[in-house]
């Protein structure tokens, strides 16, 4: 399947007219008029889908009801995090197919062959010496050693496991250049879409802001972090200690 991926870039011309989404562009907060012609035309309909989450936000802020805002805004979080999800899937779809190389056997070789090499790697001191046998046998058009390392049961105590997915990436998109476009713009689009939804979360909060609602009474952290999800350790802190902060205010209240 590997050899046989095939992915090219959708070629389109730039829009007449800019998105109805830029409509919404009230504090300067939302770029989608600077998106490439591609980027525009991948995310029509996620786009499009924004722009009536947005008008129905901006109709439960005329209203002034504080949970008729929080059910709009809980929406938006939920419309938002599927999108993301099938973004996040399709990059796993496509990491799939770069593990090929380290999972499927194209070879007809013996498994005693890979334990032959899998004992090599155990002999090696270090994950460095480790390593750089296994570049070696990659600069030579050979997957043996990574997937003998890959295969492995004890795959942890020999190498790093996530240095071993990126050379086997790596070696994919040796062996197939558009996977490599393919898995860049699967990122490309994924970051679009989240830098998207944040642009628009920022516009509401500056929106309510200015119509003196606090943003914290109308906003449920737990919907607004299953979209934002966290990206890091620290990040990760910081929204349990917001959700436990708010959970406590709100049982005072």
């Amino acid at each position: 399947m590997l050899k046989n991926f095939k992915y090219e870039r959708p070629h389109v011309e730039p829009r007449e007219e800019p998105h109805p989404i830029t409509t919404f562009n009230i504090y300067g907060e939302i770029t989608a008029e600077t998106d490439s012609p591609w980027i525009s035309h991948s995310l029509e309909n996620f786009h499009d889908l924004v722009t009536y989450h947005m008008s129905c936000i901006t109709k439960a802020l005329e209203s002034g009801d504080p949970d008729e805002i929080t059910r709009c805004r809980n929406d938006f979080f939920e419309m938002g995090s599927m999108f993301l999800e099938d973004s996040e899937q399709n990059i796993r779809n496509l990491e799939a197919i770069s593990m090929e190389p380290a999972t499927v056997l194209k070879e007809n070789l013996a498994d005693a062959y890979l334990s032959e090499v899998r004992n090599l790697l155990r002999q090696m001191r270090t994950s460095k010496e480790r390593h750089q046998a296994i570049e070696k046998d990659l600069a030579n058009n050979s997957t043996l050693w990574l997937r003998a390392a890959s295969s492995a049961p004890d795959v942890d105590g020999l190498v790093d496991r996530e240095w071993l997915r990126e050379q086997s990436r790596l070696h994919a998109i040796k062996v197939n250049p558009s996977l490599g476009t393919a898995l860049a713009d699967a990122d490309t689009l994924y970051k679009t879409k989240r830098k998207r939804l944040a642009e628009i979360n920022a516009t509401v909060v500056k929106t309510l802001e200015a119509s003196k609602i606090d943003p914290d009474t109308v906003t449920d952290l737990e919907h607004h972090y299953r979209c934002f999800k966290p990206l890091s350790d620290r990040e990760k802190y910081i929204a349990n200690r917001r959700i436990k902060n708010k959970a406590r205010v709100d049982s005072r209240r």
